[in-house]
């Protein structure tokens, strides 16, 4: 899920050790900027 429509930084934080924690440690968190510059970058259409 891309993190800007995630929300704050902290409240994935959060979500993603809640998850680890429940999992047992098989939880991972991949974050990367995306491999297009068109992609990081929001689209305006009119």
């Amino acid at each position: 899920m891309p993190l800007p429509l995630y929300g704050h930084p902290l409240r994935l934080a959060e979500d993603s050790a809640v998850i680890d924690v429940v999992s047992n440690g098989r939880f991972e968190l991949g974050v990367g900027m995306g491999y297009r510059p068109t992609s990081s970058t929001p689209s305006v259409s009119s």
